[in-house]
């Protein structure tokens, strides 16, 4: 019973310490990125320890136990819920310790001019060249009637440019989800602007279409999942009155479709369309809320210390400085720490079982190693909300200021990524959720006083008081 102890104190810290955040902040990428990190660190817990005490959670996780190991409640479990809550605490309180009080002075922020038109046009592009990269591998696949999914992820090493591919994916989904946020911010704008034309609600409407479907066909779920997250926490802190009813109305839907994929990716290309319905659409909101997503991650610390693997004291290190050098000019450059989890718990080849952040941290420097790791995300995600004041009030170089005013919001949407990968997650992060979403957007500023009659005739003025 005393797990039931461990999880509830962990709850209850945990909420106590969102709540102050939230009182210093009132910002909702906080609570969604608090809630991603309690998801895959500590819910699936509260299953685990119903069922191995004998009742029934309803969960469908127990055929993980035959894949990687099995899980028992001993003291290796309870060292994991207690490093877990150590993690998601240290992470919490590190955050709350670097934010620095927003200044309450009456100073009028100044929203950045975008132009809607180069973010679709250069969204549109990329969204061109990843289709071609990849066309013939989706064709052979059609003509073979097999899985879209499937067949790419197979034949990966065998397509030139297969990486530059899903590197395009988040060029077109990720600037065109934030600036669809901002021509659809209401009351008024606190970090971007632009012009409202009814060209520009098409041109993002049909660009988002073609690569919702373009991803539902190539299985790439994550790619979505982070479109979604970024564009409705942007929309919700930059609007001045944003609407919360239609803002979740449509962000459920969108979310049923990021869990239709799961659903779509074992079909043919040709069985995916006459497999979709809106009542396969709602039922794929509910099986997230029954996903299996929980556990992989949750239990891969505890398959560290039962299986007792050696720590290899620093090597996410090495590989995260080697991964610099493309893989074709250094085929066996050192693996990540995922590759040294899964085959030292002996996991079965053929399906991916992802690994928790601080697992990743705690194999490469033991206990000391997740207080680390916790300590860097809690202040590189403290330092990312801080400058977003400094963004909105400061006129610094282009590309700068947008970093400052996207990329605490791109980063708290990239949790669901960041959390399931050893440390080595942060290149992927730094280049495709906070560099690219940044770059296209300083592409598309509007310099102020080129678009001054535009200023004018949209901006409501906001203050400093009014941060959020």
């Amino acid at each position: 019973m005393h797990y039931y102890v461990v999880l509830s104190i962990a709850l209850s810290t945990i909420l106590g310490l969102t709540w102050a955040i939230w009182k210093q902040t009132k910002n909702v990428a906080f609570l969604f990125g608090i809630a991603v990190m309690y998801y895959w660190t500590l819910h699936g817990g509260w299953s685990i320890v119903l069922d191995e005490l004998g009742g029934d959670s309803h969960m469908n996780y127990h055929y993980l136990f035959d894949k990687v190991f099995r899980v028992y409640l001993d003291e290796h479990y309870t060292w994991t819920l207690l490093l877990y809550a150590l993690f998601v605490v240290l992470v919490q309180l590190t955050a709350l310790v670097s934010l620095k009080p927003q200044l309450r002075v009456v100073k009028p922020l100044q929203p950045v001019l975008i132009s809607h038109g180069r973010i679709i046009a250069v969204c549109s592009l990329a969204t061109i060249l990843s289709f071609w990269i990849i066309h013939q591998s989706l064709g052979s696949a059609m003509s073979a009637g097999a899985s879209g999914y499937v067949s790419t992820r197979s034949t990966a090493e065998d397509v030139a440019g297969f990486r530059i591919h899903q590197v395009l994916n988040r060029v077109a989904l990720g600037p065109s989800a934030i600036g669809f946020a901002v021509l659809m911010s209401s009351g008024g704008y606190r970090y971007v602007m632009g012009e409202r034309r009814l060209q520009y609600f098409l041109g993002y409407t049909g660009l988002l279409a073609f690569m919702f479907c373009f991803c539902v066909v190539l299985g790439n779920k994550n790619e979505l999942a982070f479109s979604l997250f970024a564009g409705c926490l942007f929309y919700f802190c930059n609007s001045l009155k944003p609407k919360t009813w239609q803002l979740g109305s449509i962000g459920l839907v969108l979310l049923a479709g990021v869990g239709f994929i799961d659903y779509a990716r074992t079909f043919s290309i040709d069985e995916i369309a006459s497999n979709f319905s809106i009542a396969e659409l709602a039922k794929s909101l509910g099986r997230l809320t029954d996903s299996n997503e929980g556990f992989a991650a949750h239990i891969s610390l505890y398959g560290v210390m039962a299986c007792e693997l050696p720590l290899t004291y620093g090597s996410s290190i090495v590989s995260f400085l080697a991964s610099a050098v493309p893989r074709e000019l250094w085929p066996d450059r050192p693996p990540d720490i995922y590759t040294y989890y899964a085959e030292g718990v002996g996991a079965i080849d053929g399906q991916g079982y992802t690994i928790h952040h601080a697992t990743g941290w705690y194999l490469n420097f033991g206990v000391i190693g997740i207080v680390i790791g916790a300590c860097i995300l809690g202040r590189l995600w403290a330092w990312l909300y801080n400058n977003v004041a400094k963004g909105a009030t400061e006129d610094s170089s282009t590309l700068l200021r947008m970093f400052y005013l996207v990329c605490f919001f791109t980063f708290s949407a990239s949790f669901p990524t960041l959390i399931r990968t050893g440390p080595e997650g942060y290149k992927g992060v730094f280049i495709e959720s906070l560099a690219l979403p940044a770059v296209v957007l300083a592409f598309a500023r509007i310099p102020q006083m080129q678009g001054a009659a535009s200023t004018r005739a949209t901006l409501k003025p906001a203050r400093i008081a009014m941060l959020r």
